[in-house]
């Protein structure tokens, strides 16, 4: 917020008069009362590009004569820090040797370029971009941390990867089972026959 109090020593009148005061060029929202002016710049002004300079020009009216002063008020950049605005799940499940993607969708309104660093814990970090894959040779619960920066401010996120048993996934194994499926399916029964001294087979579908 900017106050500027300086009408009563800068403004006199050698005739006793009384002096009224106006400001020319007062942006939005300043406030002029009790010889002071008082303005707060909003985020459009601060937050531009570049430093933003706005002319005044003060007035001071004794009703016959008129004097003025010029001033140029100066609102110099604030960097804003980037914002997050959205992300996958913050908790994933994989098996073990299978990739684990995470991303977030990260934005600057100073239009400053981000860097990002995925922090996965013992000095594992990664400078890359906001989509990320990773695999996970050991089972157990990971924490993965991501650092963005504008160069000025940093903002952090988290995600929590349960990372399970490998899936068995081999064609033997698929074999496998699946004759373990048609054996719970069907009974094989053996019935000797006294006479012929065979063996007859039946096959019964459940």
């Amino acid at each position: 917020s900017l106050t500027v109090a300086f009408f009563e020593k800068l403004c006199s009148d050698l005739d006793g008069d009384m002096i009224t005061f106006s400001v020319e060029g007062a942006p939005d929202a300043a406030v002029l009362k009790d010889n002071q002016f008082s303005w707060m710049p909003n985020l459009d002004r601060s937050n531009s590009l570049e430093d933003t300079k706005v002319k005044l020009n003060f007035v001071a009216d004794d009703g016959n004569s008129k004097a003025s002063k010029n001033a140029t008020i100066t609102v110099i950049n604030r960097n804003m820090p980037p914002r997050i605005i959205n992300k996958s799940k913050e908790e994933i499940t994989v098996a073990v040797n299978e990739p684990a993607l995470m991303w977030v969708k990260a934005t600057d309104n100073d239009l400053d370029e981000l860097e990002y660093e995925w922090d996965f814990g013992l000095f594992d970090r990664v400078n890359a971009s906001s989509v990320h894959y990773r695999t996970f040779t050991k089972e157990g619960d990971k924490e993965v941390s991501l650092r963005i920066s504008d160069g000025t401010n940093v903002i952090e996120t988290n995600w929590i990867v349960h990372v399970v048993p490998a899936k068995t996934t081999t064609k033997a194994a698929q074999q496998t089972s699946e004759n373990k499926k048609q054996e719970a399916r069907y009974y094989t029964y053996r019935i000797i026959e006294e006479r012929q001294s065979k063996y007859s087979t039946f096959r019964v579908i459940g």
